[in-house]
């Protein structure tokens, strides 16, 4: 498969593996190479996956040694976070330019640099601070983080002021954000994240024996309402267990010890980073995520493919992705709510093998072959305006 036009094209991506952004840059990267463009594709990690896929992967200095910097307790994590960034901003300044001096489109993947043509946004970090619900000044408390302040700095420095890029959001929540927080509407356009639709397979059928197993997968407990949901099995059967997956930057004892206290240990398990998540969605019945901010994460998309309803809260470009009732329910960030969708899809085989069906069928529209030509208009247009 070919374009028309056939470009050079710089995936500037940090934090290439295991992460929803990351995942995008892959397979766009990789939809680019199949259609007949140069990729090159610029990070902070050694990344194995494109030894196929005519793709050249540079990766900045110093970046493999913070990676790999074992880091304990909360303070030494956030120093770790906050060089990683540091670190991939200051080399990405020096080499984009190099790039762009040979004619490269610059994508510059969650806005982790400084500098691109297109510039994605999944998060706006801006509107979590000044859009707290419990007000001002408890969102600005978060800016204390050094992590958080270089991310609301960043892109009120790349997204507010630098006018010639134009702008990739993931959700029509996203635009909206970008809009109000940042002051830019009319060169902002909304690409979904994508999923890979062979990797991610719904079996014709389940049955419901044994366990009825919900699934958590996220690296950010507190924000995406982990122990919301532990409590929410309190209010539900025990044969209805819960596998968390994920937990880096989060304090992941503090949820051991809570599990512990409600003396559910026999029913949520703690499987970390897991290399194969497919075969987690495959063991699985439900997805679950009572987040208190989103984009639109990849899990949703990757378990619908896999043929799990979501169960999610009404935030962000979840609300572009479930359709209440047809592939998954809304619910509150609170125990019972969760617990009743649950018992309403545990009691009722018929609703609940319909929405499996409807969440595959939904997943269909998100392929990467549908999402990466989008990308490519994009580039057209800022080809076009060069």
């Amino acid at each position: 498969m070919r374009s028309e036009k056939c470009f050079k094209i710089l995936q500037v991506v940090r934090d290439i593996e295991g992460t929803g952004g990351g995942n995008i840059a892959i397979n766009t990267a990789r939809f680019f190479s199949r259609s007949g463009h140069e990729v090159v594709v610029l990070t902070d990690m050694p990344y194995l996956g494109f030894e196929d896929d005519h793709i050249k992967l540079i990766t900045i200095p110093i970046g493999s040694t913070l990676y790999a910097w074992q880091a304990k307790g909360k303070l030494s994590r956030t120093l770790r976070h906050t060089f990683q960034i540091l670190n991939f901003l200051f080399f990405t300044l020096l080499l984009i330019p190099y790039f762009k001096f040979k004619e490269f489109k610059v994508i510059n993947n969650n806005n982790e640099s400084f500098m691109g043509d297109i510039i994605t946004v999944h998060n706006v970090f801006s509107a979590e601070v000044f859009g707290h619900k419990k007000g001002l000044l408890r969102g600005a408390v978060r800016l204390l983080n050094p992590v958080m302040l270089i991310r609301v700095l960043k892109e009120q420095l790349t997204l507010r002021f630098k006018n010639t890029s134009l702008i990739v959001a993931n959700s029509n929540k996203t635009k909206a954000e970008i809009s109000k927080y940042l002051g830019r509407q009319n060169d902002v356009f909304i690409i979904p994240s994508g999923v890979d639709i062979e990797k991610y397979q719904c079996p014709d059928n389940t049955e419901n024996t044994g366990a009825f197993v919900l699934l958590f997968v996220g690296h950010e407990f507190e924000r995406k309402g982990l122990e919301v949901l532990i409590n929410s099995l309190l209010e539900l059967p025990e044969k209805i267990v819960l596998k968390v997956v994920g937990g880096r930057g989060s304090s992941i004892n503090l949820y051991k010890d809570l599990v512990n206290e409600q003396k559910l240990q026999n029913r949520v398990i703690f499987l970390g980073s897991v290399s194969m998540l497919e075969d987690s969605y495959l063991s699985s019945n439900l997805f679950v995520l009572p987040s208190i901010y989103e984009g639109l994460p990849l899990v949703c998309l990757e378990s619908m493919a896999s043929g799990l309803p979501n169960l999610v809260t009404h935030v962000g470009g979840m609300k572009d992705l479930v359709i209440d009732r047809k592939n998954g329910f809304f619910v509150e960030r609170d125990p019972k709510s969760i617990a009743n969708k649950v018992l309403e899809l545990y009691s009722n085989p018929e609703l609940y093998q319909a929405m499996r069906s409807n969440a595959r069928a939904t997943a269909l529209d998100y392929s990467w072959d549908n999402i990466g030509q989008q990308y490519v208009s994009i580039l057209i247009m800022v080809n076009n305006n060069d």
